[in-house]
């Protein structure tokens, strides 16, 4: 009786952990894409967990098997986590954590994936991998799902992502490996090492450094010529082109995400290194941690034979998204930003690297003073409340400092998260954009580290999800009264602007369309009221759709055009000059 007896009062516990209901703490979350908030009613338990200590170049691995009816019965379900072979089992006995007397690793890993197959179900993500690492040892790392819903061929732990802005992290480490070398440094000025470039303002131009370029504090307006990257603008054209971005903040004291900026840092990189920024990469940073898998070109993720397929939603249906898309190009035209490739073996190997605090094989590749500096505070994001660093946010909580980054192409997510000094972080490749998803594994794995009144996160951030789509609604309801535009044709041309150059507005089968660059990315426009329009929806894009409001002079001759999300120039107006 008294066995019985402990074992109800272990029951009592875990099961008020598990359902106890604690708020998110101003936890910050990406803007995403909300269609993805689809809730499934069954949760699949695992059939196993896997058990994974891994220093580079050796690996052990053990798998503990459930007497779960349930989960064997689907044990050879999609949902189930790829397959591993035991290896070296004498070796892999890993039943204490270190760190502030933790015990009972393989409950809380077991625990872990029941979360990661279950939030992986609530905001239906096809695939993905996940990885932990916890006292300098790649203690978990599996997959789940199919790469593409079409074919279903299941994930495992070699398939490729990509990882969009987590790339970031990557170019910041290797301006610290410049600095360590004297390759350049931090504190070397723009115009040191591109003497005719120029910012709109002289200030910025004297006084932007290398580090400044990695700190998202350059006064610019936010997200500057991101919608280049929709029409297929070359990165020499993005680079000369910088020079015509207004500001929109104090240059070191406004937060401003931006992407352009690391790539005026890749360029710098290779004016230092004299070779491009892809090939520092693979020299300096994916050697050395024997990421072998990992690349960062288009080509290279295109051609692998086994890569994940990104998804978005049409219609309200979970499709894969085509390969012919001429945009897909567009991280890597941004590559020091968000070009690299990878898979869940060698992203551990990242993770496993920065939670060693820059030690690979018991030798330093970076300096303790640069690793210090890349995860310095630089600027706060007021509105959301987290810290800027070198290519990475910083949310302090209350067992640590969580530093973190999620990166997402247009189809494809990925999410990673350690606390410095604590040696537990974790990564997340999926198929499917979703930051708060990933969000949401990560945390759950602190608060069973930490042993915390376990929250529910991923249905905090759902219903956050939706707070912001009712939102968007809200703020998208037609008006009352509808104005009809002019005649279509007036509205065709072509248009100039400083940052832009010529854009062109067609009239086809009686619709407008709007394009630029070179990739000549036609855009079908919508009425929305009297002389604007909106984007119909892109395939496969999933950032901000632009809208369209066409000037008009007291003689109802149109002459110029504003476009939102494009009017990051010092002249927001796109002037007519033909048509």
């Amino acid at each position: 009786m008294k066995k019985l007896a402990s074992i109800l009062l272990v029951f009592v516990f875990f099961s008020s952990l598990i359902l106890t209901d604690f708020s998110l703490a101003q936890y910050p979350l990406l803007n995403q894409e909300d269609s993805a908030s689809q809730v499934p009613e069954d949760i699949v338990e695992p059939a196993a967990v896997l058990s994974i200590e891994e220093s580079f170049g050796e690996s052990r691995i053990r798998q503990i098997t459930y007497t779960n009816s349930s989960a064997a019965a689907n044990e050879n379900s999609s949902e189930n986590p790829s397959a591993a072979k035991p290896l070296n089992d004498a070796q892999s006995k890993f039943n204490n954590l270190s760190s502030d007397g933790k015990d009972n690793l393989n409950y809380m890993l077991s625990e872990f994936e029941k979360d990661i197959i279950r939030i992986k179900r609530e905001w239906g993500i096809p695939g993905m991998s996940v990885a932990a690492v916890i006292d300098g040892k790649i203690v978990y790392r599996k997959s789940f799902g199919v790469k593409d819903t079409v074919l279903k061929e299941p994930v495992d732990n070699q398939t490729i992502f990509q990882i969009g802005s987590c790339t970031k992290a990557f170019t910041s480490m290797l301006a610290a490996i410049f600095d360590d070398r004297g390759i350049l440094s931090f504190d070397d000025k723009v115009i040191k090492h591109l003497p005719e470039f120029r910012f709109s303002n002289p200030i910025l131009t004297q006084e932007m450094t290398l580090e400044d370029l990695l700190s998202q504090y350059s006064g610019l307006t936010p997200y500057s010529q991101h919608f280049m990257l929709l029409f297929g603008y070359t990165r020499r054209q993005i680079i000369n082109s910088i020079r015509y971005i207004r500001m929109d903040g104090n240059f070191r004291q406004t937060y401003g995400y931006q992407n352009n900026l690391f790539l005026l840092a890749g360029e710098i990189m290779r004016e230092a290194s004299g070779i491009a920024w892809e090939q520092n990469l693979n020299k300096y940073i994916l050697t050395p941690l024997k990421m072998q898998s990992t690349t960062s070109d288009l080509a290279s993720f295109i051609n692998a034979k086994n890569r994940s397929y990104g998804h978005y939603y049409r219609n309200g249906s979970l499709v894969p998204a085509s390969d012919k898309l001429p945009y897909n190009s567009w991280p890597y035209i941004f590559a020091p930003a968000g070009g690299i490739n990878t898979n869940i073996d060698d992203f551990s190997k990242w993770l496993l690297f920065l939670t060693n605090d820059g030690i690979v094989n018991g030798k330093r590749l970076v300096s303790k003073k640069n690793m210090d500096r890349v995860f310095s505070k630089k600027v706060q994001n007021k509105q959301q409340g987290y810290y800027y660093c070198l290519g990475w946010r910083l949310s302090p909580r209350d067992y640590g400092d969580n530093f973190w980054h999620g990166g997402t192409t247009d189809m494809q997510g990925a999410y990673i998260s350690f606390l410095r000094g604590k040696n537990i972080g974790a990564v997340i490749l999926m198929n499917l954009n979703n930051v708060p998803a990933a969000e949401s594994i990560t945390l759950s794995l602190y608060d069973l580290y930490f042993q915390k009144d376990r929250t529910d996160w991923s249905r905090k951030n759902l219903q956050r999800s939706e707070a912001r789509r009712k939102s968007r609604e809200n703020a998208s309801k037609k008006v009352e009264k509808i104005i009809p535009p002019q005649n279509l044709k007036n509205y065709t041309g072509k248009y100039i602007n400083s940052l832009y150059g010529i854009v062109e507005v067609r009239l086809e089968n009686n619709q407008l369309k709007f394009s630029a660059g070179s990739f000549k990315t036609w855009l079908t426009l919508t009425h929305y009221n009297k002389d604007s329009f909106s984007a119909m929806s892109i395939p496969g894009w999933s950032f901000k759709k632009p809208e369209f409001r066409f000037r008009v002079d007291k003689k109802s001759a149109v002459t110029g055009l504003f476009i939102s999300d494009m009017s990051d120039g010092v002249d927001s107006l796109f002037k007519k000059i033909s048509g």
